[in-house]
């Protein structure tokens, strides 16, 4: 079986900051992290401008455009990433050209990015961390060294290293390695959450649409066969009400009995349905092996001739697969009374070591057998779901002319235990 490696195609359609599909007006989260970024800006921006650095009048504008560019790009790559990383890039050089010092309230951005880069991008993110990383290192050296001189010179006048300075250098390479770090890895915790999430949500569509699959084959098991057999004991009532009237209410008391039956095993299926509690729910009118040979004597009283055997030792299986086994009969006799009408049939259960064999022959079809009676058209899903039904357990299901009958059909079914 083909495994899916996450690293090798991380995806982000399922998490909160992926694209929206919708208008940005109409998304709710445009509008929590506009309130947000605006509280944000309105707190700490008139602390950037009054504070103990003494700026000048460029650089006050500096911090209000570069507080305004890096608003604005916060809030784009919601919708286009990377251009909203680049709008983010070019407010946070702002900051540093304008020569601040106010490092730890833009580099707070610095360490948010990193967070988004690694959660949420998957195409080339350690270039972009590694460009951030870069940036970083210029940004904060010139702001520390260039506007106040805080720094020394590399060198002193005798050529010698001054440990002050690279010192310096050493703890703000450290400081901005272990900060975007920092970020990196709590992205990644965030990745892994959200693609687990995916995970379960693709799982749990899975198991809907199986199940959605099962009850379409039970209802389809139920129903057709149900009809088929209604309709065969109209057609006949209709035929025989002109000459035998007791044969035509006989036709319609079962016609009666058929149709409840069905309908309390429609109940039952669709039973799993509600969100009632589980002990109201109909668990035990799923018919199963035991139910085969009252599956045959009603076929049989209701015209069909058929013969049924059992080879072998009877083995125990569980619910499901015995399940499948009933409705691999049902359907068989189901599609002998829609396509050849009321004649010979031979049902065999051969169980084996490992599986039970089931195999159903018919005679040939023959118009003069039923009067009255019009051939019923068929879909070709019945045999289909058959065989689906009995793959998932890991049989198999054949399906020609029959050895038995010439000119007849047959439908053999292994089924494991």
């Amino acid at each position: 079986m083909e495994t899916h490696n996450p690293e090798q195609n991380p995806t982000t359609s399922s998490h909160p900051h992926a694209t929206p599909t919708s208008p940005w007006w109409k998304e709710k989260g445009f509008w929590v992290r506009l309130a947000v970024q605006t509280a944000v800006l309105l707190t700490f921006g008139p602390a950037l401008v009054a504070g103990p650095q003494h700026l000048h009048g460029w650089q006050v504008l500096g911090v209000w455009v570069s507080s305004a560019v890096v608003f604005v790009g916060l809030l784009v790559q919601r919708w286009r990433a990377r251009i909203g990383l680049a709008v983010v890039a070019v407010g946070l050089g702002v900051a540093a050209l304008t020569a601040t010092g106010e490092v730890m309230f833009y580099y707070v951005v610095v360490v948010y990015e990193a967070w988004y880069i690694t959660a949420f991008l998957s195409h080339r993110k350690w270039v972009l961390l590694g460009a951030l990383w870069v940036g970083s290192e210029f940004a904060v050296g010139w702001l520390l060294w260039a506007p106040y001189g805080i720094g020394q010179p590399l060198f002193d006048k005798q050529g010698m290293i001054v440990t002050a300075t690279v010192l310096r250098i050493v703890t703000l390479t450290v400081f901005i390695t272990v900060s975007i770090g920092f970020g990196a890895l709590w992205g990644r915790g965030t990745w892994r959450r959200n693609y687990e999430l995916q995970t379960l949500r693709a799982r749990a569509e899975l198991a809907t649409m199986t199940e959605r699959n099962r009850i379409a084959r039970e209802m389809h098991d139920i129903i057709a066969h149900t009809l088929t057999l209604v309709i065969a004991q109209a057609d006949g009532g209709r035929y025989a009400g002109q000459r035998e009237p007791d044969k035509a209410l006989q036709a319609l008391d079962t016609i009666s009995e058929r149709s409840r039956a069905a309908l309390v095993h429609m109940r039952g299926l669709l039973s799993v349905l509600r969100d009632d509690n589980e002990n109201d729910r109909s668990v035990d009118s799923a018919p199963g092996v035991a139910g085969i040979p009252d599956l045959v004597e009603d076929a049989k009283r209701h015209g069909l001739n058929v013969t049924f055997r059992v080879e072998g030792t009877v083995r125990e299986m569980d619910d499901v697969r015995s399940l499948t086994a009933y409705r691999v009969v049902q359907e068989c006799l189901t599609n002998v009374l829609k396509h050849a009408g009321f004649v010979l049939a031979d049902i065999s259960l051969t169980w084996g070591e490992e599986a039970v064999s089931i195999t159903v022959d018919n005679a040939p079809g023959n118009a003069d057998a039923a009067p009255g009676r019009r051939q019923i058209a068929g879909s070709g899903r019945g045999l289909t779901g058959l065989k689906e039904r009995v793959r998932i357990h890991g049989g198999q299901v054949t399906w020609g002319p029959s050895q038995r009958y010439p000119g007849g059909w047959a439908v053999i079914a292994t089924l494991p235990y």
